[in-house]
């Protein structure tokens, strides 16, 4: 083959091959313009109408693998914010539970008396069999002269949440103890009674569901043996972090791409410190408060630097 062949030949590969990459780009530019149609498309859903911006932007930061937004507000209380709208790069809210120490509280007033506590049902037994199949805040009140304990229940199921109240019948009411029982199951197909017993002298608030006739069929077998549950102090919350960058007189919270990654998004039971600095490597303004306040200017800044890092600039 001659010199003048080879030549040709590889004029035409440097032109397929340029082609080819030409045409790569444009097949990635075409992606990421849906990408950014619809991140606005999702900005009108998750923008708060009660709120006068400024600047509102939405678009696809393919640093973070998510749909980002822009929300500077105007007004005297100003702020500069960036919010990750398809919680690609941040969790989306979960079910997250709050203890603290149970609180039982007791007074007594003559022949009249009361007591309450209020938090969250915890299995006493985690084997198969045992648990609950949804997260359940209570409120408990006690009364002794109506010979009463009401169980207020908020649960929590595949999303959904539903209210009931659970009346027990006072067997027992002592300076250390008050027992009651609840039998509102004995007719269903797995007889159930609940046995509800408030300790006023160590703060303990124990309920035992057990069977009230012994049965053979399948499907009681779940309900054959008694399951005892504590109240747990606390609370119950569906919360979510969504902030990647926030901006105002009071200093800079920076969500940092490598530790959020580390912790695969999930930072909202973690530290502050352990996910957010300052945009500069130092300490976030919800951990120290900066030496002087932010101006409008200061916070434009850190702004748009924070926006070339999510554009990949």
């Amino acid at each position: 083959m001659n010199s003048k062949c080879l030549s040709a030949m590889a004029s035409v590969a440097l032109t397929l091959s340029v082609a080819s990459c030409d045409s790569g780009m444009d097949s990635s530019n075409r992606l990421l313009q849906d990408l950014n149609t619809y991140c606005t498309s999702r900005s009108q859903e998750s923008l708060d109408k009660s709120q006068s911006y400024s600047r509102v932007e939405s678009f696809f930061s393919p640093a973070l693998k998510t749909c980002v937004q822009v929300e500077v507000e105007g007004d005297k209380n100003w702020e500069y914010e960036v919010l990750d709208i398809t919680h690609g790069f941040l969790s989306a809210p979960r079910l997250v539970k709050s203890p603290y120490p149970l609180q039982v509280s007791h007074y007594e007033y003559g022949r009249y008396a009361h007591a309450s506590a209020e938090g969250y049902w915890k299995e006493m037994d985690d084997s198969p069999g045992k648990k609950l199949i949804s997260s359940v805040a209570v409120s408990i009140k006690c009364d002794r002269d109506e010979r009463l304990c009401k169980e207020s229940q908020a649960s929590i199921f595949g999303g959904l949440v539903s209210a009931n109240l659970v009346e027990y019948k006072v067997s027992s009411w002592s300076a250390e103890h008050i027992v009651a029982d609840n039998d509102d199951d004995s007719s269903s197909r797995c007889p159930t009674g609940h046995r509800l017993t408030v300790d006023l002298k160590s703060n303990n608030v124990i309920v035992v569901d057990y069977p009230t006739v012994p049965s053979d069929k399948q499907e009681c077998k779940a309900v054959n043996s008694a399951s005892s549950y504590t109240l747990q102090g606390g609370s119950i919350g569906i919360m979510g972090q969504n902030s990647i960058f926030s901006c105002s007189k009071f200093g800079i919270n920076n969500a940092v791409t490598s530790k959020v990654n580390a912790l695969n998004g999930d930072v909202i039971e973690h530290p502050y410190t352990d996910f957010l600095d300052d945009g500069s490597g130092g300490p976030a303004a919800t951990n120290k408060t900066p030496a002087h306040p932010f101006t409008q200017s200061d916070c434009e800044k850190a702004l748009e630097k924070k926006l070339k890092e999510l554009r990949g600039e």
